[in-house]
């Protein structure tokens, strides 16, 4: 009688066991991430006035942390300035024109990414989830965003805020990202962003989830 009962205990705390673990394998899968390990090389401040001579930009500033994952491993300075030019990797959202482009050394060259074919030229094929990151990131201006907390005073629009991850799909990367209405008045919802990037480095959005809008930002307009 003592077996059969010590028997069915060991029996029910297996089944318990299993239980909890895959409860636990699911929470942990329905919340994985893809962390950016390594920081970005960092074109030297003494270029800086070259960059600024050779490609007329205004102000220099150190590369985006997000930028760590692109390969090759170059120098890396972001640039911008106020106004319109021919060429820019992207431009700012506001009122005020502002151009933003990459630039990048190679054996003591200075080069100017301006254009998305030309980021592409430099830093395609893609190889790893984590260069996908950078790479989906930069040309988007979306973000990676972790462990995003839910706050009691949000309006929430979403059953989960995920972090960022990217995994090896067919001939390519899946990729969530981040992205904010910053510029207008509020509200400024939290958007998650999925993403599609081909190992050539072409980028296909792929959905688009309003997250939550914080009501302490409502009455805040951003130019």
């Amino acid at each position: 009688m003592l077996h059969h009962s010590l028997q069915h205990y060991l029996t029910l705390n297996h089944i318990l066991f299993v239980i909890s673990l895959v409860l636990l394998t699911n929470c942990k899968s329905s919340d994985s991430k893809t962390l950016i390990t390594e920081i970005p090389l960092i074109i030297d401040s003494s270029d800086f006035v070259a960059i600024n001579h050779k490609f007329q930009y205004e102000k220099i500033e150190y590369p985006s942390y997000y930028l760590g994952g692109l390969t090759p491993r170059l120098p890396l300075a972001e640039v911008y300035m106020f106004g319109i030019k021919d060429k820019c990797m992207w431009k700012g959202k506001g009122m005020i024109a502002v151009c933003y482009s990459l630039v990048a050394k190679l054996n003591d060259t200075l080069m100017l990414i301006d254009s998305e074919d030309r980021f592409k030229e430099i830093f395609a094929p893609i190889n790893s989830e984590q260069e996908a990151i950078s790479y989906v990131a930069y040309i988007t201006r979306a973000y990676p965003k972790y462990d995003i907390p839910k706050k009691f005073r949000y309006r929430v629009y979403s059953s989960k805020f995920p972090s960022t991850y990217s995994k090896r799909v067919d001939g390519g990367f899946e990729v969530l990202l981040h992205d904010k209405k910053v510029f207008g008045c509020g509200p400024h919802p939290n958007f998650y962003k999925l993403f599609y990037v081909t190992d050539a480095g072409e980028i296909s959005l792929l959905q688009t989830v309003k997250m939550f809008e914080d009501p302490n930002e409502d009455g805040m307009c951003v130019d």
